[in-house]
């Protein structure tokens, strides 16, 4: 784990006292599965916000790039009015 601290013991305080005697509770796996719960939820939100989108998203990572023709006002190619402006804008 690349952002575990050198004494995760320490810093959580995994040991706690019943009937005056240390138990040690292994927290380290349920906070690996939080964590792996948590970024899979996180990713399947983004995923399902990206859905209506994809289309978009898709032109402008296939757009033609190189084009030739500028706009006479603003200076752009015409594939950026197309493809990147609305990729932007959403």
């Amino acid at each position: 784990m690349a952002l575990k601290p050198a004494q995760l013991d320490e810093l959580i305080g995994g040991t706690i006292f019943i009937n005056r005697q240390r138990v040690k509770l292994p927290i380290e796996p349920v906070l690996n599965l939080t964590a792996l719960g948590l970024a899979l939820a996180i990713s399947a939100a983004i995923g399902a916000s990206m859905m209506a989108q994809w289309t978009t998203l898709a032109l402008y990572w296939h757009a033609p790039r190189g084009a030739t023709t500028l706009d006479p006002v603003f200076g752009r190619p015409l594939s950026f009015y197309l493809f990147t402006l609305p990729a932007c804008s959403s």
